[in-house]
């Protein structure tokens, strides 16, 4: 594998990136921390940089002839280990992943991380995320034409509030496979593997792994780095050129944490 370049950053500081990458045994991963739906703190962060630190811990004792089944398990189970520090069903330390696993020469996908090989982009979005990003976006419209100004709701998003009671219940769908609204997330829970997504890669393949901070990758970390800085200047709300949960908060440089790698089999 030959890396051509990579950037993993903090929407508002590396210390609370809940972003993670890891490169090494064969493997390289994008882990997404799942963002935590309360203010609850442990050891002075939130459950989605905790989720990340594990994995990107527990990545370091993968065999790369690990299955994908069998590495996901383990990652998985790592997370389960942890699960009494919160003690709250409705709350776990969560993460999305995509792997790239060189001795198989596949990559594995678990949740919303995106990858391109050889300029074709597979995305992965989470139906349960289209609701309540164009829920956010058309209440924060609404605002905006009854004369609020960008900048308020800057400072105090009100669509983010309006659709609180939704996030706040979307652990009721992770790894739910009996309804629309299910999606998949390392967590600690079973794991429905028909939510793998699994792609063969050969050698000269280039390949693109990102996390969902990117609205789109493209085929260069510039390319993709100049998008998002176009779309947060247009839109920094993240409700009309980018349709998000969240948007660009005063202070922060992004609308999320975001991971980018680059790389050539």
């Amino acid at each position: 594998m030959i890396i051509k370049e990579y950037l993993t950053k903090g929407k508002s500081s590396q210390e609370h990136n809940e972003d993670g990458l890891f490169i090494g045994n064969g493997i390289i991963a994008v882990i997404d921390g799942v963002t935590s739906k309360t203010s609850n703190l442990y050891h002075g962060f939130k459950s989605g940089k905790i989720a990340k630190d594990i994995l990107m811990k527990s990545l370091n004792y993968i065999n790369k002839e690990k299955t994908c089944e069998e590495t996901l398990q383990f990652l998985n189970n790592q997370l389960k280990q942890y699960h009494h520090l919160i003690g709250k069903d409705n709350e776990w330390f969560g993460a999305q992943i995509i792997i790239y696993n060189d001795y198989y020469k596949e990559i594995w996908n678990f949740g919303d991380c995106s990858c391109m090989i050889n300029g074709v982009i597979h995305k992965h979005d989470k139906l349960y995320d289209n609701i309540t990003s164009n829920a956010r976006a058309l209440y924060n419209n609404i605002l905006l034409k009854c004369g609020y100004t960008v900048e308020q709701l800057q400072s105090n998003d009100w669509g983010a509030k309006y659709i609180e009671p939704l996030l706040k219940s979307q652990y009721l769908y992770d790894n739910n496979t009996n309804s629309i609204y299910g999606y998949p997330v390392l967590n600690g829970k079973v794991i429905p593997f028909q939510y793998v997504k699994k792609y063969s890669i050969k050698n000269g393949d280039e390949i693109i792994l990102a996390s969902d901070g990117y609205p789109i990758i493209k085929r260069t970390l510039k390319m993709s780095e100049q998008y998002l800085q176009n779309i947060l200047k247009k839109d920094p709300l993240c409700i009309q050129e980018f349709i998000s949960v969240k948007g660009l908060k005063n202070g922060n440089n992004s609308y999320d944490d975001r991971t980018y790698i680059r790389f050539k089999v």
